[in-house]
């Protein structure tokens, strides 16, 4: 006799979209809360403090939850030098020049670029749908970047280049770990029970990191 064939379980999609929203939610405060407290706080005084907190925060989580951090895996905070040093640092910079908006709508271009990088570096080809998205997406930010205040001093050059640079690190930042995931999972044995767990962590990993890159483009 045959064995009936049982369907895959699915991993539930509630914790990863909770962890999108609480992500977004999270990223629109503390942009608001940046652009107010640089009105008497050096940028660079600012950033360096608000990643203390979050380092010593991630810490202390990582030390409850039984994984705290080892001197041994030092390697794989290397991406954190594209985010949040030189993302953060850029964009941080970018919005003591420009309004809290003008700096949100430009970190709506993060997720076509985070295409463009995909298929230039990890090969992974878009259809024309998702690319002609993609041109509309840069083509629509670019306008609204440069019209959505009166002000003509409100988007300077300047401010708009740091930003745009910001977006771009954070781009390399997620294709960077997009290719160390894929990579871990190439190397993984799949029949044992230790990495089938990981298998599902990554899982919820790739849908928070891409419910999360891509919040920009609902501001």
């Amino acid at each position: 006799m045959q064995a009936k064939s049982h369907p895959m379980n699915q991993p539930s999609l509630f914790v990863p979209l909770l962890c999108g929203t609480l992500a977004m939610a999270s990223w629109s405060i503390g942009n608001v809360l940046s652009k107010a407290a640089l009105c008497c706080i050096e940028p660079l005084s600012l950033l360096t403090g608000q990643l203390a907190v979050s380092a010593a925060s991630l810490t202390v989580l990582s030390i409850w939850s039984g994984a705290p951090p080892r001197l041994s895996d030092w390697r794989a905070g290397l991406p954190g030098l594209l985010q949040p040093a030189l993302a953060s640092g850029l964009s941080i910079f970018g919005l003591t020049m420009l309004p809290a908006s003008v700096e949100a709508i430009l970190f709506a271009v993060e997720t076509p670029m985070i295409i463009l990088l995909a298929w230039l570096i990890l090969g992974e080809t878009p259809n024309r749908g998702v690319g002609l998205l993609c041109l509309l997406a840069f083509a629509g930010v670019g306008l609204l970047s440069w019209t959505s205040e009166p002000d003509p001093y409100a988007t300077r050059g300047l401010g708009v280049g740091l930003v745009l640079g910001g977006v771009l690190f954070a781009s390399l930042y997620s294709v960077t770990v997009r290719f160390d995931v894929a990579s871990d999972r190439c190397a993984a044995t799949y029949d044992s029970k230790p990495n089938r767990r990981v298998r599902s962590s990554g899982m919820c990993m790739d849908w928070c990191s891409s419910i999360a890159d891509a919040h920009a483009n609902y501001h």
